[in-house]
């Protein structure tokens, strides 16, 4: 059964990150400044000290002007930093993206590991993940490491998780395993969901607004 699930998400992977690929590039960038006017409108972040969020490479949710606005409104943020052939993801405090950071193997932005200032994850309020698709009931896809499902066990009890998506990559139901971390809320251009409602039963979308254009495979 677990090598069926295996199979399935590698399947939805591949399908919805060369979808994601295929976004106007104008299309994710303006979508992607609306998912973070969201995020900052948002109670959870307003009231947060300290935010977490990964940074983004290629054609993922741009990351780069919520973490100016983060900064701009005095909250502390954090990065994830992979040590070279590590498992584990440390959240690592970042003061400046210019100076703190560095470009890694493959290409992607991250801590400078001389300037690595670590942070213990139950500090952390907000958990802004990545991933390639979620469903409804906070499940996803991400690049099948499992460094977010691993890290997530960590969090404090008291801080929110968020994963953010383009709408076209939030599906209805996706194959999960045993060790995949739901979200608490999953925000997209086109609306939000509270996820531990549609695990009870209820599909329960935020009133700020509809998941308009969600896929459905």
């Amino acid at each position: 059964m677990e090598k069926a699930v295996v199979a399935q998400k590698e399947r939805i992977r591949q399908i919805y990150r060369n979808r994601r690929e295929q976004l106007d590039p104008r299309y994710r960038h303006e979508a992607s400044l609306a998912i973070t006017d969201r995020l900052l409108a948002w109670e959870p972040v307003a009231r947060a000290t300290c935010v977490m969020t990964y940074l983004s490479f290629n054609a993922e949710v741009e990351t780069f002007a919520l973490v100016r606005r983060l900064f701009a409104l005095g909250k502390s943020v954090a990065v994830p930093y992979i040590h070279r052939g590590a498992i584990n993801l440390i959240p690592a405090q970042i003061y400046d993206l210019e100076h703190d950071l560095q470009t890694g193997p493959l290409g992607i932005l991250e801590p400078e590991p001389d300037r690595l200032r670590p942070l213990d994850p139950k500090q952390i309020d907000v958990h802004v993940v990545p991933g390639i698709a979620f469903d409804e009931r906070g499940f996803r896809i991400g690049y099948g490491k499992g460094h977010y499902d691993r890290f997530l066990l960590l969090r404090s009890p008291h801080s929110v998780v968020v994963g953010i998506a383009f709408g076209m990559e939030i599906l209805k139901k996706l194959p999960h395993e045993d060790c995949d971390v739901p979200m608490d809320y999953v925000i997209a251009e086109t609306g939000m969901i509270d996820c531990s409602v549609a695990r009870r039963g209820n599909r329960s979308l935020h009133r700020e607004g509809s998941l308009r254009g969600r896929a459905t495979t």
